[in-house]
């Protein structure tokens, strides 16, 4: 499936002025980044540095996260941010989605559709 994106809006959690961005959603990212000026431009700062991950081409790269709010259909989460490189493209990750009890189309339709919540049963 090809990415596409959606609209999100980016805050500090000091801040309540949200800034929109349009964020690919791509299959086999699990967290979602933005480049560091954006990021800087808002006053969000990293907390964890040198965060390990594996890029989809199995590169391994180490990235600075931090906390900020993002508002997806109205609806306003509180969640680590990836500090990406300037070139790299704004990313919403699995993590951040299931956050908002949605995933990708598992058929793939470049869809977001509502994430099966389960529970253990007793």
């Amino acid at each position: 499936m090809e990415p596409f994106t959606v609209r999100i809006e980016i805050a500090s959690l000091k801040d309540d002025n949200f800034t929109a961005i349009d964020a690919f959603v791509t299959y086999g990212v699990s967290h979602s980044g933005l480049p560091v000026s954006f990021l800087k431009s808002l006053h969000i700062t990293p907390t964890e540095h040198d965060a390990a991950f594996v890029s989809l081409d199995g590169a391994r790269r180490h990235f600075d996260m931090g906390p900020c709010r993002i508002r997806l259909n109205g609806r306003v989460i509180y969640h680590d941010i990836v500090f990406l490189d300037e070139e790299m493209p704004a990313q919403i990750g699995s993590v951040t989605l299931a956050a908002y009890g949605l995933q990708l189309d598992p058929g793939g339709k470049p869809v977001l559709v509502a994430l099966e919540r389960r529970m253990p049963s007793r």
